[in-house]
């Protein structure tokens, strides 16, 4: 019997959680994390019973930073090989891009970099290099300047607005994680428990990596429909701005319409040219896309970007 496979617009794959910056807002709290792996085996198991049931349209491979994973070809591959996703993605601070092979570059569809202040390169030189693997390799890259950060933790959110964020939140709606064994509906369980002790000292009862996720295993498929529809609250959204405050621009409104046609995003992703127009627009609409307006009805803080080389401290 052929089953329909479920569609899902993007999956987030964090390969490792720590990072080789150490900047003091990350979203993925990286910063709070010494070393810690998606372990590949684990990985393929994951993978060859989602894959059964679920297509995405992008996956991304991110961390932490993706590229201190010594064997990040042979997740990308096979994921390729069980058919998970249209595209193949890999988000990265960019450090280690000059030390990659020549197979890294093959296999990836697209290489978005985030670029910081504190990186001795400038983006100009990433992209002088990224433009000529491209031509030999046939991906696609962007680099964004990330002068400052959005801080989305918060321990200060009533159980009212965090369900009111966690209905109008578009990474619930639109995107998953997985990690070491674990489907979640966002990237907030994962480390949430070790923000609250690490920053504030706060102990919660339950470890959020395991109670707001659900595990991939022999029950998956029969679980995973139900979590994903549910209409209660994740408990790490008590603690996460990200649905709080909403854009609704046109922007926006393109790319959630995109995120519900696969083959737009199929062809999107393909092109260069609507590829490149749509970052340009983005720029343009939004000047730095990892800048929010400021606003004094505000949830989201506009936090000046301070990260360090952590290995140099």
């Amino acid at each position: 019997m052929i089953i329909k496979k479920k569609h899902i617009p993007f999956l987030e794959v964090p390969l490792v959680e720590h990072c080789n910056l150490n900047c003091d807002c990350c979203n993925s709290h990286a910063n709070y994390v010494k070393n810690s792996i998606y372990e590949y085996e684990k990985f393929k198991e994951d993978v060859s019973i989602i894959s059964e049931m679920v297509h995405y349209s992008i996956v991304t491979f991110l961390g932490g930073e993706p590229l201190l994973c010594d064997n990040i070809n042979e997740y990308i591959n096979y994921a390729r090989q069980k058919k998970l996703a249209d595209v193949y993605r890999v988000l990265t601070n960019g450090i280690l891009l000059e030390q990659m092979d020549d197979e890294f570059f093959d296999v990836v569809d697209v290489i978005e970099v985030s670029h910081y202040p504190e990186d001795k390169k400038d983006i100009a030189e990433y992209n002088r290099f990224l433009e000529f693997k491209a031509r030999k390799h046939h991906f696609r890259y962007y680099v964004k300047n990330v002068g400052k950060f959005n801080r989305i933790d918060s321990i200060q959110l009533t159980d009212e607005e965090a369900q009111r964020g966690y209905i109008s939140c578009s990474r619930i709606k639109n995107g998953n994680m997985i990690f070491n064994g674990y489907y979640y509906k966002c990237m907030r369980p994962k480390t949430t428990n070790l923000y609250l002790m690490t920053e504030h000292g706060i102990e919660l009862k339950n470890d959020l990596r395991y109670t707001d996720g659900i595990r991939i295993d022999k029950n998956f498929m029969n679980i995973l429909e139900e979590y994903l529809l549910s209409d209660i609250m994740l408990e790490s959204c008590k603690y996460c701005l990200m649905g709080i405050e909403t854009q609704n621009s046109s922007l926006i409104r393109i790319k959630q319409f995109g995120y519900q046609h696969p083959a737009l995003i199929r062809i999107f992703y393909s092109s260069n040219i609507y590829y490149h127009l749509f970052k340009k627009m983005k720029k343009m609409i939004l000047i730095d896309e990892a800048v929010a307006t400021k606003k004094k009805t505000t949830y989201i803080e506009t936090i000046e970007h301070n990260v360090s080389n952590k290995y140099l401290k």
